[in-house]
């Protein structure tokens, strides 16, 4: 791999801030490369599910950043 996606999940929430009231959620790669979106909110399990197309070195941090943000903002 690539990226750490809970390194990653911790500095957005640091920039951004915390959801309160909110549980931090979980954060993974998806088991498969999403091509039709680059990640999920799962509420349901409060996961957010990032393509396993975007570990790579080639995407830069600040993109995967805001792939996470974005689905951060959904809980």
């Amino acid at each position: 791999m690539a990226y750490n996606l809970k390194v990653l999940l911790d500095e957005v929430i640091k920039e951004y801030g915390y959801n309160k009231g909110y549980i931090k959620p979980n954060i993974r790669w998806s088991n498969f490369n999403r091509l039709y979106s680059f990640g999920e909110y799962r509420y349901w399990d409060n996961t957010i599910e990032i393509s396993h197309f975007l570990n790579d070195k080639k995407i830069n941090v600040e993109t995967l950043k805001s792939v996470i943000y974005h689905e951060y903002l959904h809980q």
